[in-house]
């Protein structure tokens, strides 16, 4: 039975944390990082909070992706991170999950040489939920949860996964900090992309313990 990996795209593969952020400012004014930033700590749509909103504000969210999609040609790929989609897209099937708009993702993805590597991208214009998403990538590779890893940056994330059945691996340098990536019980939560390789392999040879957590 193939292997599939699963990638979150903003803060896994590209550095996009602060035009994020930035284009949620430009939305809303009086958001902070320390306030925005727990919004990924669940589905960042359900979390989205206009509690505080204001008139300054834009609530909705084609303002937010009008602004962040005029500047996608600002993003750059981590350090590492394009090589290791070329190794892994050679032994495992590749997929993007992202909150994303899924044109966008793909734009990104040509303009870095990795439009090929991936066989889907599923961005925010197919579904909010990852949940719905991860099941239907499951139907479609006609692959069980287990034949399957999620690669995420952020805690809700981690939690939709494993509403899907699948487990997770965390990377440390995107929007939440380790600390609270361990929180949702990955498989292991990694430094580098290199060590993102390596826990890959050894989740799919399973030559560890599941919960096991670096």
């Amino acid at each position: 039975m193939r292997k599939f990996v699963l990638f979150d795209f903003d803060g896994v593969i590209v550095d996009s944390l602060w035009l994020a952020f930035g284009t949620a400012q430009q939305v809303h004014p009086h958001f902070t990082l320390e306030k925005w930033l727990p919004m990924f700590e669940g589905n960042i749509y359900a979390n989205y909070d206009h509690s505080e909103c204001t008139d300054a504000c834009k609530p909705a969210q084609e303002d937010y992706f009008s602004i962040f999609s005029s500047r996608i040609g600002e993003i750059v790929a981590f350090s590492g991170m394009p090589e290791v989609v070329r190794q892994l897209s050679a032994k495992y099937g590749l997929a993007i999950v992202s909150s994303s708009v899924s044109m966008d993702i793909v734009a990104t993805l040509k303009r870095l040489g990795l439009d090929a590597h991936f066989a889907d991208v599923l961005g925010k214009d197919v579904h909010t939920s990852k949940v719905e998403k991860i099941h239907s990538l499951l139907s479609r590779y006609e692959a069980r949860a287990d034949d399957c890893v999620f690669v995420t940056d952020t805690l809700g994330d981690m939690l939709e996964a494993e509403e899907a059945g699948l487990d997770a691996i965390g990377v440390s340098w995107g929007f939440l900090p380790k600390e609270r990536l361990v929180q949702g019980k990955p498989y292991r939560v990694v430094d580098t992309p290199q060590e993102l390789l390596a826990a890959i392999d050894e989740y799919f040879a399973r030559t560890i313990a599941p919960s096991s957590i670096s």
